[in-house]
């Protein structure tokens, strides 16, 4: 349908969701007239409109009129003290132009177009806009004041907009539940607004103050804000259902957002700093957002929690599945912020160098990453992390995993549930971590700890790999504590190494662990691989039938074993000699006794094993050895199944089974 500027204009003060940005009159001879019309027109379609004085200079092409008050039902009132249009003119029949367009006195008091549960209240002294162009008429999809709005923006341009100062309170919750906050702006001022399009937008340094309880209560400050490449029509198309559902690619919503960093400070104690947030390409999918349901579910929630009462399970898991729809048509370039501290009542404080959030495109955010932490917990306890990145995360994924686990906790301990885990994120890795753990002073330093894994939602993970490199205080293992035990005498620090790797090829139907290894220093190191062929993807079902049947099928292909003594066993002798009153060379020979008497049999029936075992007697015989085997099957397949049930039974029993092979190493 076709509205004159006026009716468009309306719409977008009572909407209040835009009230940064100008507007214009079609005006000609008969003003008077046609705005007594247009007046009558937006009250018949919903709108209470009135106005005071108005006059039209003819020869200085001026515009005036006062006192203006819109009044959209559930969207709240504006008012306006005086609208000024000079130097009007209409180069051409379907446009018009206004050199300077002056708006003072405007207020809006009313509840925020996406929170109706939050009263807000403005006050802009006045809006200057200049060089204002547009149609003299407008074309909508309806007369709401979302889409007249968004219908005017794309119509217009002007080269700048400036707003000098304004206030802003909003109103939130009652009694023990309310909160209060009052916004003082910086000065603002638009450039080359075009259909919509916004070629930079700054805010000079903005003041807020929240009032509510102790915990929420506060006062913080903006520094500059400045915003390249911002698309207005985006954010209106979010208000519009009709519109909204049919905008299925992605838009624009701003090229970038700089922010001179914030600080802010509550009166529980709490504060905190950034010197700078740095925000690029946002755009999101129209289509993808479900407002109408995320804001009956704000509601409900605002409701419950004024009344002290906890929503049901099923409205939570709804409000997280509606969250993870928006997260999937949101995609962001880049979030960067620098140089955070912050503190809290008892000491406690904390430092970080800089937070990068990578891109979001699709539902996968490819990595977050924190460099430079530092913090005290306010007593003795420091603790540093250089840097610490989580990859492949899907926050929607994610949300999804929790509503289902809220709506069905029974549910969180299943084999299934543990397998959609892996999708929520692929990735963590974290170095140059050291902390202090209980009531010990002294630091436990992690070189390095990383994680990964590749899986997809509802996905199936095909690879694995774990790293960690540690090293801390030996004091921290209890008496008896198997750790301890492989961890030298007289040593005041260890350092630990770990790495597990799992690969599972689908297409071949092979599971690899490798690499398996694990060295403690001046003690021992361990490096083993297993291989297995014939595992279907039933091999990882959350169906216990098809997992056992998998298992069946599958069979062992090889297995490798590299043990290397650093000199933990050579204690250990020592250790039982004392114990046993007898010197560490006899208990020495007296396990190589052993394990040849053992094993003499088998090399009886086996000759081509007579290699291996000399070469565990070997290492028995000799300190700080090395001992590397390798185990195949002996025949064409020997089901996993039935190897397990020998490694739990009598191992001997599996020596008819498997070849075993020493490995040779320089």
């Amino acid at each position: 349908m076709r509205k004159t500027f006026i009716i468009a204009i309306a719409a977008l003060l009572a909407l209040g969701a835009g009230g940064y940005f100008g507007f214009n009159y079609y005006v000609q001879y008969e003003a008077r007239r046609q705005v007594d019309e247009l007046f009558a027109s937006l009250n018949a379609s919903g709108i209470t409109a009135r106005h005071g004085k108005m006059t039209f200079e003819y020869f200085d092409s001026e515009f005036d009129i006062k006192d203006v008050v819109f009044e959209a039902p559930g969207q709240g009132t504006l008012k306006i003290g005086s609208f000024v249009a000079k130097t009007l003119s209409i180069p051409h029949p379907r446009q018009m132009f206004a050199d300077r367009i002056e708006i003072r006195d405007v207020a809006f008091d009313g509840p925020l177009p996406l929170a109706p549960d939050i009263a807000a209240s403005y006050r802009i002294p006045l809006i200057g806009v200049d060089k204002f162009q547009g149609p003299t008429e407008i074309v909508t999809s309806g007369n709401r004041p979302a889409q007249l709005a968004l219908a005017l923006f794309e119509a217009v341009s002007a080269d700048r907009i400036s707003i000098p100062a304004s206030t802003g309170t909003t109103k939130a919750g009652a009694g023990a539940t309310l909160v209060e906050t009052s916004l003082t702006a910086g000065a603002t001022t638009i450039e080359w607004l075009v259909r919509g399009e916004i070629k930079k937008a700054t805010i000079e340094p903005s003041h807020v103050k929240v009032t509510g309880s102790p915990n929420v209560a506060g006062n913080g400050d903006l520094g500059r804000v400045v915003a390249e490449a911002v698309n207005l029509p985006t954010l209106l198309i979010l208000l519009d259902p009709e519109r909204r559902r049919s905008e299925q690619v992605v838009r624009n919503v701003y090229g970038s957002v700089v922010i001179d960093g914030y600080n802010v400070a509550s009166d529980a104690g709490f504060s905190q700093r950034w010197k700078t947030i740095a925000i690029k390409d946002v755009a999101i999918t129209p289509a993808g957002v479900p407002v109408e349901e995320l804001v009956a579910m704000g509601e409900r929630m605002q409701a419950l929690t004024a009344k002290g009462e906890t929503a049901p399970e099923q409205e939570v898991a709804a409000l997280l599945r509606a969250t993870a729809s928006t997260y999937d048509a949101l995609r962001i370039g880049s979030v960067t912020l620098t140089e955070m501290e912050t503190r809290q009542d008892g000491g406690a404080k904390a430092s970080l160098r800089a937070l990068a959030i990578g891109k979001l495109d699709a539902g996968l955010l490819k990595d977050v990453t924190l460099e430079g932490f530092s913090g005290t917990d306010g007593t003795t306890k420091p603790f540093d992390i250089e840097r610490m990145v989580i990859s492949g995360l899907r926050p929607g994924a994610m949300m999804r995993l929790t509503a289902d686990t809220v709506a069905e906790p029974d549910n969180a301990a299943s084999f299934d549930h543990f397998m959609r885990s892996f999708s929520v994120l692929s990735g963590f890795e974290m170095l140059g971590a050291k902390g202090a753990l209980d009531n010990s002073a002294e630091l436990v330093v992690i070189d390095k700890l990383n994680l990964s894994w590749d899986a997809k939602e509802g996905a199936i993970p095909t690879r694995l790999a774990a790293s960690l490199r540690v090293t801390g205080p030996t004091n921290l293992f209890a008496e008896g504590d198997p750790m301890g035990m492989v961890v030298p005498d007289g040593v005041s620090r260890a350092s630990l190494a770990l790495d597990i790797g799992a690969n599972w090829n689908p297409q071949a139907q092979t599971f690899a662990l490798a690499p398996l290894y694990v060295e403690v220093s001046d003690a021992f190191s361990v490096s083993a691989s297993l291989s297995l062929k014939d595992v279907s993807p039933s091999a990882f079902s959350a169906q216990p039938d098809e997992a056992l049947a998998a298992a069946m099928a599958a069979n062992f292909a090889s297995a490798e074993l590299t043990l290397i003594d650093y000199g933990i066993y050579e204690q250990k002798l020592r250790d039982a000699a004392k114990e046993q009153g007898m010197e560490p060379e006899a208990i020495r020979q007296l396990f190589a006794g052993f394990a040849e008497m053992l094993l003499g049999s088998v090399v009886s029936d086996r000759p081509e094993f007579d290699p291996a075992v000399q070469a565990l007697i070997a290492f028995i015989q000799r300190p700080m050895g090395r001992l590397a085997l390798r185990v195949t099957p002996r025949g064409d397949n020997l089901p996993v199944l039935m190897l397990l049930e020998g490694l739990q039974g009598d191992p001997m029993e599996l020596i008819s089974e498997v070849n075993i092979e020493v490995i040779k190493t320089p």
